[in-house]
């Protein structure tokens, strides 16, 4: 149920995003969702998140298995180094990454 989504991201102390392979040159708005629920985002690294957030400082990725294995472990054993970098994604989020932004961009470029 999509409206128990937001408690969710925001109890589990890690939410893990895969992107689907039909998504190439994009990134999942779960990448969004989960730091506007205060959740903790570890997802799987695409380029385009570097444009978004400050990665290991606002959201993490990995890029291996390994790496997701080893950063799952790392973080539900680092409690307070998780809810920062969950603070950090939230602030990002609301300050730059709410609808409200996309929709003043669309005005934006639709009007030039």
């Amino acid at each position: 149920n999509r409206l128990e989504l937001p408690e969710l991201y925001s109890a589990s102390r890690i939410n893990i995003n895969i992107t689907v392979p039909q998504i190439r040159n994009s990134f999942s708005h779960r990448a969004f969702e989960i730091p506007a629920c205060r959740g903790f985002l570890l997802s799987d690294y695409r380029p385009e998140a570097e444009s978004f957030f400050e990665l290991d400082s606002e959201i993490v990725c990995f890029r291996t298995y390994d790496e997701l294995r080893d950063k799952t472990l790392y973080y539900s054993n680092h409690p307070e180094d998780r809810k920062e970098i969950a603070r950090r994604g939230y602030e990002r989020v609301i300050a730059e990454h709410t609808y409200a932004h996309r929709m003043q961009k669309i005005v934006e470029f639709v009007l030039r």
